[in-house]
C-alpha cells in the first residue's frame, strides 16, 4: 500500500480487532434499541453508530466526574434574564431621573462629586478583581498552544453538550443510516484511520469517538466536543469518491472538538454579553425614549457581531483547518486535495450564480480564500513527522 501524504508514515502491525456487541435500551415516551459495536485500539474507542430508532434520551454517557460550579440551568438562562434586568434597570433609572425635581438633581450631582474617589476606587477594585479572574482562567489550546479564556468546568460544559446531543438525535430521528450501509462503512473507515494515526495526542485518545451518518442533502458534517461524529450524506455526495477530501473534512471537524472551540465560543459569548449588558443598562438610562434606545441597542449588537463575533469565528475555522490538515497528514491522506473541496464549492456557486455573503458578514472564510490558505499550509505539513 502506498501512502500519498507529504509526511513520513510509520507503519506498524496492530493486533486483530475484536468487536464486542452490547445491547442497550433507552426509555422515555418511546423505546430505543441501540446496537453498539466498539472498536478498541490503544485505549481509543471508536463506536459503531447508534442504530437510530425513536430517541428520547442519550444511551451513551461520557460525562466526566461532577465538579463544583454554577448550575447548568443558570448558565443557560442568565443571558435573557440579564438582558431583561438591564433594560428594566435602565428604563427605571431614566424614569426616576425624569421625575426628579431640579433641585434634587443638583443634590445627586453634588453627592457624586463629593464621593467620586470612592466610586473610582470601587470601579478600579472591581476591574482589578475581574482582571485577576480573567488571567487565572486563561488556558492553552491542547495543540496550537493559543491562550484563551475558559472559566467553565468540564461538568458544566458536558451537561450542555449532552442536551445538544439529545436534540440532534431527535432532529434526525429516522434518518440515520444502518451500520451495514456502504456510506456508513466508509465514514467509519476514514474516522478510524484518523483516530488510530493520531493516538499520541492525549485529547484524541481520551475521547470515546462515535460515528453516525444521516440521510440529508445538506452539505455538512460536525463533531460534538464529546466525540460524536455526524456526517450528512449531502457532504458525501459533494466529495464523491475522494477519501482524501473526506479525511481532511473529518480532521477539520475533529480539530474543533480537540481544541474545545465549542466551549471557547460559548464562554467568550457570555463574557462579551456581560459587557454588552452593562452597556445596555447605560443606553436605556441615557436615551430619551424607548424607541431610540431600541434602535441604538440593535445597532450596537450589530457592531459587536460584525467586528468581534464574526472575526473570532473565522479565526477558529482557520485554526481548525491548520490542525485538521496535520491530523489528515499523519493518517496518510493526501492533504494536497484539501483545497480542492473548497475550490469545487466556490466554482459551483459561480456556475449557479449564487451570491456569497461578504466575508465580514460570514462566520467562515470565503471558499476561494480558504482554498488558497490550505494550499499555503501544505509545505508546513511536510515537517509534521510523528507529532504536531
Amino acid at each position: 500500500m502506498y501512502c500519498f501524504s507529504l509526511v513520513r508514515c510509520h507503519i506498524r502491525l496492530i493486533a486483530p480487532v475484536t468487536l464486542k456487541p452490547s445491547l442497550r435500551y433507552s426509555t422515555g415516551n418511546t423505546q430505543t434499541l441501540r446496537f453498539l459495536r466498539r472498536n478498541h485500539v490503544k485505549g481509543v474507542v471508536l463506536s459503531r453508530p447508534v442504530i437510530p430508532l425513536p430517541v428520547q434520551r442519550c444511551a451513551i454517557h461520557t460525562t466526566p466526574k461532577r465538579e463544583a460550579g454554577l448550575p447548568v440551568i443558570l448558565i443557560a438562562l442568565w443571558k435573557p434574564i440579564a438582558k431583561f434586568v438591564a433594560v428594566v434597570m435602565g428604563r427605571g433609572i431614566r424614569q426616576w431621573w425624569g421625575t426628579l425635581p431640579t433641585h434634587q438633581k443638583g443634590t445627586v450631582w453634588d453627592h457624586f462629586r463629593r464621593n467620586k474617589y470612592r466610586y473610582f476606587t470601587g470601579i478600579g477594585t472591581f476591574t482589578a478583581a475581574f482582571g485577576v479572574f480573567y488571567v487565572s482562567n486563561l488556558r492553552e489550546t491542547p495543540i496550537t498552544k493559543r491562550k484563551r479564556f475558559l472559566p467553565f468546568t468540564n461538568y458544566q460544559y458536558h451537561k450542555i453538550v449532552e442536551y445538544e446531543y439529545s436534540t440532534i438525535l431527535q432532529t434526525y430521528d429516522g434518518k440515520f443510516l444502518p451500520v451495514t450501509h456502504p456510506a456508513y462503512s466508509r465514514v467509519l473507515r476514514v474516522a478510524n484511520r484518523l483516530v488510530k494515526s493520531n493516538g499520541d495526542i492525549k485529547e484524541m485518545s481520551d475521547k470515546q469517538w462515535t460515528v453516525a451518518v444521516v440521510q440529508d442533502e445538506t452539505v455538512n458534517a460536525f463533531v460534538l466536543p464529546t466525540g460524536h461524529i455526524f456526517v450528512l450524506t449531502g457532504l458525501l455526495d459533494k466529495v464523491g469518491a475522494s477519501d482524501e477530501q473526506l479525511g481532511f473534512i473529518l480532521g477539520h471537524e475533529m480539530a474543533h472538538s480537540l481544541l474545545s472551540h465549542g466551549a471557547e465560543t460559548v464562554l467568550q459569548d457570555y463574557f462579551l454579553q456581560a459587557v454588552v449588558i452593562v452597556f445596555m443598562c447605560f443606553l436605556w438610562a441615557l436615551m430619551p425614549n424607548d424607541g431610540i434606545a431600541q434602535v441604538s441597542d440593535w445597532f450596537s449588537n450589530k457592531i459587536v457581531d460584525i467586528f468581534l463575533e464574526k472575526p473570532r469565528s473565522r479565526m477558529l475555522e482557520e485554526e481548525a483547518d491548520f490542525v485538521g490538515m496535520h491530523l489528515a497528514a499523519k493518517a496518510c491522506f493526501d492533504v494536497r486535495e484539501s483545497s480542492m473541496f473548497f475550490e469545487m464549492v466556490h466554482l459551483t456557486k459561480k456556475i449557479k450564480d449564487e451570491e456569497e455573503l461578504p466575508v465580514y458578514l460570514s462566520t467562515h472564510p470565503a471558499d476561494d480564500a480558504r482554498a488558497s490558505n490550505l494550499n499555503s499550509l501544505v509545505p508546513q505539513v511536510s515537517s509534521c513527522e510523528g507529532g504536531l
